[in-house]
């Protein structure tokens, strides 16, 4: 049986060396994919004049998610120049962001499907399941990297994981509004999330553990995968329920599924606001049922009252 041979000194350095580069060439590539997939709906919003506008907590959730963005080169970088002090000072400060992205980004996906905004080519509901994982997934790395910390290895690569399986696939949706091919955006997704286990291949001859079971985690959730789920009946009641919202009813479903036009979810709500349904006890109302208008009659009723008490009438001769 032959014995395993240590890497030499001058060998370890040199691998020490390229893993900085390979870490920091990562993370700037990901920063600058996620800066050209935001560009026309965030950064550069004001050269496309017809891009949807942004409520205040997008607004806050795109600087938050930036800083993050930023803060992880950042670090990245300060391991490349072998200030490693800083870098673990800095530690506070980046739990404090990720946890800031995690809470924006959830406040953000259900205020989207709350609101029936979905994309081009996604509706509302599977929009929702895309976000929603892209969420757990980063929070699953990211809370990971916090807690091994103090194992280099399994730190850097779980927080590369953090990023490019959890933070990606919204820019690079965009980029496919941009009119680039589905099959080339899937290829440039599949390079990040590879990119880790080739690199250890290389150099190490060998896959670290994190990466086995991280990247088996990331594949068997890909984008693709999201919207054959996310456009499944069951997923759409689970969407609903998990936001609060009216179920579709079961002709809805189905006429969706007939190739008819099925009814949006704005037009859902509205029928449950003409046809209330009696509220179980308990059971607390829906956060887009909280805001409703008043009943049209009601309405007109008022006004006519009104008009009839302060009725201008001519002025006597």
């Amino acid at each position: 049986m032959s014995a395993i041979v240590a890497p030499s000194a001058p060998a370890l350095r040199t691998r020490t060396a390229s893993d900085r580069t390979f870490f920091l060439s990562v993370a700037v590539a990901a920063a600058l994919l996620i800066f050209v997939g935001f560009s026309r709906s965030y950064y550069l919003k004001t050269a496309f004049p017809l891009a949807p506008p942004l409520s205040l907590l997008v607004h806050v959730h795109g600087a938050v998610f930036t800083a993050w963005v930023l803060y992880f080169v950042l670090q990245t970088g300060l391991i490349a120049v072998h200030r490693p002090a800083v870098h673990r000072r800095l530690g506070v400060l980046g739990a404090a962001l990720g946890a800031a992205v995690i809470v924006l980004g959830l406040a953000v996906t259900f205020m989207a499907i709350r609101l029936n905004r979905g994309t081009p080519s996604l509706d509302p509901e599977t929009q929702f399941l895309v976000a929603l994982v892209d969420i757990v997934t980063f929070s699953i790395f990211f809370v990971a990297g916090w807690l091994q910390r103090r194992n280099r290895a399994a730190h850097q690569r779980l927080m590369l994981l953090a990023v490019v399986a959890g933070m990606l696939s919204a820019p690079l949706g965009r980029i496919v509004g941009y009119g680039v091919s589905h099959p080339v955006v899937g290829l440039v997704n599949l390079a990040f999330i590879l990119a880790g286990p080739v690199y250890d291949v290389v150099t190490r001859r060998r896959i670290h553990p994190v990466y086995v079971y991280g990247c088996l985690f990331a594949l068997v959730t890909l984008p693709p995968l999201r919207f054959v789920v996310g456009a499944s009946p069951w997923w759409h009641r689970v969407a609903h329920t998990l936001a609060g919202l009216p179920t579709a009813t079961r002709a809805n479903t189905t006429a969706g599924m007939a190739g008819a036009r099925p009814t949006s979810s704005d037009e859902r709500t509205f029928q449950q606001v003409r046809q209330p349904r009696t509220r179980l006890d308990g059971e607390r109302p829906a956060l887009a049922m909280a805001i409703r208008p008043a009943p049209l009659p009601r309405v007109t009723r008022a006004v006519r009252a009104l008009a009839g008490c302060y009725r201008l009438r001519p002025a006597s001769a």
